[in-house]
């Protein structure tokens, strides 16, 4: 097995900023019900933290890129629907109710990304298919402009979790869009494309082609460019660069796989993609959705559940689905409203 070392960064530093994330989360989750604007910073700062708790051996690493993960996807669903209220549990220890609008800025497919990648380093099933009934539109708020790639590789994550078999053609989409020409807003991030989002891509590439050699190289490649781009500059003091989510959710993939790694990278530690201590609830006996305990409603298709007449186990993406016929989301086949679209299922 290789390992590979991480680049440093002074220990007081890493003390300090870890303790200014705890202090910030502390005192934001009593503010979250109704300031859902603090949620982009939450996911930061959960990230941070987990970062620190790596760094110094101290805490779980876990919990915290859990929690972040469901901030991204109570953000995301929340701005569907932002006159209701969406409940959701970030942990054990913290339920949170939202009401109010999300700031419009944040929702866009760079930030649906990161939360992505996060939910899948953490294996939460829940905060993946919260994000992934997301519909694309939203990703596209008027004024922000991104390079087009990243709404194929969008697809391409959605249809990890929704198991629709388009995520080769997605990928392919994705690795072609991210080395175009003539592309304004991926030139300005040029940078980002080549060190964080382009290996990525090449190591999914390899790993769902099920050639491990090749997976080695690429995972090696996204070691190699992650620690180029966080190392230097303005970046090199930042916390959260010391991990890697994109690594760890390709390290959960590929152990769901049973593709056999030898590479290890301290960015992709096993304290995060081997959790498996996921918060599992019951499902929405309409969309068939995963539910947070004790929510009135779901957050994904908006029914109230009180007085609904089945308790349903959590849902697996492995049974056999058919698109919704307004949005084409695939939908459980015990689903009677998309959890997308709201739309009601048409009797066969």
């Amino acid at each position: 097995m290789t390992k590979l070392q991480s680049h440093q960064i002074e220990r007081s530093v890493v003390e300090e900023k870890t303790r200014i994330s705890a202090d910030f989360l502390d005192q934001a989750m009593g503010l979250l019900d109704e300031r859902p604007d603090l949620l982009p910073t939450v996911f930061r700062r959960e990230l941070q933290l987990a970062s620190g708790h790596l760094t110094l051996g101290a805490g779980d690493p876990a919990t915290p890129v859990r929690r972040a993960a469901r901030a991204a996807a109570l953000m995301f669903v929340h701005a569907r629907h932002p006159e209701e209220e969406t409940f959701i549990n970030l942990d054990q220890n913290v339920a949170l109710t939202l009401t109010g609008e999300v700031d419009s800025s944040q929702v866009n497919a760079p930030a649906w990304l990161e939360g992505m990648w996060c939910a899948l380093a953490i294996g939460d099933e829940t905060a993946q298919q919260w994000l992934a009934a997301v519909p694309a539109e939203l990703l596209k708020p008027q004024g922000t402009m991104h390079g087009q790639y990243l709404f194929a590789l969008v697809e391409f994550l959605r249809s990890l979790v929704t198991r629709d078999g388009q995520h080769g053609a997605w990928l392919a989409d994705a690795m072609e869009q991210a080395d175009a020409e003539g592309d304004t807003p991926l030139a300005a991030t040029r940078d980002w494309v080549e060190h964080i989002e382009f290996p990525a891509m090449s190591a999914a590439f390899h790993l769902l082609s099920r050639d491990e050699a090749g997976f080695d190289l690429a995972l090696t490649a996204l070691h190699e460019q992650h620690r180029e781009h966080w190392q230097s500059g303005e970046n090199r003091l930042a916390v959260d660069g010391l991990l890697s989510l994109r690594g760890c959710a390709l390290r959960r993939l590929a152990a769901a796989l049973g593709t056999s790694v030898g590479v290890e990278s301290e960015y992709i530690p096993p304290e995060v993609w081997r959790d498996a201590s996921i918060l599992r609830g019951s499902c929405c006996p309409y969309c068939v959705g995963p539910l947070a305990d004790q929510a009135p409603s779901c957050g994904l298709c908006g029914r109230r559940i009180n007085d609904a007449p089945l308790d349903l186990a959590p849902a697996t993406m492995k049974k056999d689905r058919t698109p919704c016929e307004c949005c084409a989301l695939p939908l459980h086949p015990l689903a009677v409203v998309c959890p997308r679209c709201r739309t009601p299922r048409r009797k066969r």
